[in-house]
């Protein structure tokens, strides 16, 4: 006797069986990611910088607590962090209100947010030429932090604010500092979008310095428009023509979110 899929998925056992499967397939389409919204920043001080600034951070953000780095802290390029931790509202940083801001956009996912910066080096820190080595401790970093991390997560976005303690050709260092980071390639691939914060064109670091790096970075943008965008950040306030004031911090992050938004969506 031939029984067809049909006739068995006709009977009551076999709707009963059909209703369960259908729910189940349901919910795995439906369920959310298990992986977090990873940002990771690097940089000289506008990153590095840290300000005191009484606000009330989003409670789906966590910073990995490795941030006070420079030579003033006593730090070394050996030193690692341990965990992520909520962050305090007493003090605020580029990076953090930038992370903030992609937390309230994003209130039903969690945010890690990994700042590993360093006020007043040269991009020769971050491709081996120069000591401390940064990169390296950038790379240790990850790798302890991502061992606390969901399954499956990598680097979504890569905020780079460095260029001022630097002079031309600046083009193929950067790249070869990129290449350090496509180099590991289970948190860092070409999905990551990378997001180049120029030197304040006008700051007193001399307007063709800067200018030239800044058209570096326009032009690294140019070869990889679609996970590379180049932001300029001259019509905000600047204590010393160099750092961003942090009273700017928050429609500068804005500004920012929304701009790489609409480049990249």
């Amino acid at each position: 006797m031939k029984v067809s899929l049909v006739g068995i998925l006709l009977t009551k056992t076999g709707m009963s069986y059909l209703k369960i499967f259908l729910l189940a397939l349901i919910c795995v389409i439906s369920a959310p990611s298990s992986a977090d919204i990873v940002i990771l920043a690097s940089g000289q001080s506008n990153i590095a910088r840290h300000h005191d600034f009484q606000w009330s951070p989003p409670q789906n953000l966590q910073v990995w607590n490795l941030h006070r780095i420079n030579e003033g802290y006593g730090s070394t390029d050996q030193d690692i962090g341990s965990a992520f931790e909520h962050w305090q509202g007493n003090e605020i940083t580029v990076s953090v209100a930038y992370a903030a801001e992609v937390a309230r956009q994003n209130p039903d996912e969690e945010v890690r947010l990994i700042s590993i910066a360093w006020g007043g080096k040269s991009i020769d820190h971050w491709i081996g030429r120069a000591t401390p080595d940064i990169y390296s401790m950038v790379q240790r970093n990850v790798g302890v932090a991502f061992q606390q991390l969901p399954a499956g997560s990598e680097i979504n976005e890569f905020l780079w604010w460095q260029g001022e303690s630097d002079d031309n050709p600046y083009l193929s260092r950067y790249l070869e500092m990129e290449q350090n980071f496509r180099s590991q390639q289970h948190w860092f691939n070409y999905k990551t979008k990378i997001i180049l914060i120029t030197p304040n064109p006008s700051g007193n670091g001399g307007f063709q310095r800067f200018n030239g790096i800044a058209q570096s970075l326009f032009v690294a943008s140019l070869f990889a428009p679609s996970h590379r965008v180049t932001f300029v950040p001259s019509v905000y306030e600047f204590d010393d023509g160099i750092h961003l004031n942090s009273d700017q911090f928050f429609k500068f992050s804005k500004d920012l979110k929304r701009y790489v938004d609409d480049r990249f969506d």
